[in-house]
Formats: C-alpha cells, structure tokens, sequence
C-alpha cells in the first residue's frame, strides 16, 4: 500500500488543491451570505478559511478513514484507550468539528467547464 504522501503528490498536485481551496472558500462564502444564522458560522475555530494544509489533512484523514474502519465517525477521535490512536486524528490538531466542516463545505468548481457548459447551451439555443 503507497504511503499518503506517495498518492498525494501523484494524484493531487498543489494546483489542484489550490483550485479546490479556492473553489471551497467561494463556496463557503457564498452559504455564509445565503444562510447567514446557521450554527457552523459562530465558531469560527471550526469554520475558518480552506488552506492548503487543511484540504490536505481532509484528504489524508479520508484515506485513513478508508483504512482504519470504526463503527461511528466519533470514534476517531475518540480517548478510549481501546479505539485506535493515529497523528492525522490527534497530533494535527483537526477537531471533529473541523472535519465535519471541511467535509459538508468541501466543494469543487471547475469555472472553465462551467463557461463551456454554458457556452454550449447559449449555442443550443
């Protein structure tokens, strides 16, 4: 089995998570204006902007969960001392709450595809 840092660096080169980062900040930006009392704005440790950094945690923490199967999401951040422990839960500092955010907020948005799309529509027309 490759290691994460393997298939990060071949499947998701920085400038796809960047446009992933971005397209996930716009995301986010607009829900916040669209809906602006939901309760996942108030705290904004776990609300804050995508980085890099973060989109790659969510990518790594996905490809552990993929590997590591646990009978509910909570439990990987569980301290049990039964439930297993792993850096990319713990020692970075990804919180649930951050996770869940990332996760519902995650969001990509490819604008020349959707310039084409609309392109090809208008010409349909």
């Amino acid at each position: 089995m490759p290691s994460p840092n393997v298939l990060l660096d071949h499947c998701f080169p920085i400038s796809l998570v960047e446009s992933f980062v971005a397209s996930s900040n716009k995301y986010c930006e607009e829900r916040e204006k669209e809906y602006p009392s939901l309760s996942c704005w108030q705290n904004r440790k776990s609300s804050s902007v995508f980085t890099l950094s973060s989109l790659y945690h969510l990518i790594a923490m996905i490809y552990y969960m993929d590997h590591v199967h646990l009978p509910s999401l909570r439990n990987y951040w569980s301290t049990d001392h039964y439930m297993p422990q792993h850096r990319v839960m713990k020692e970075l500092g990804i919180t649930k709450d951050f996770f869940l955010f990332t996760w519902h907020n995650f969001h990509v948005y490819n604008e020349e595809a959707m310039d084409m799309r609309a392109k090809e529509e208008a010409e349909k027309e």
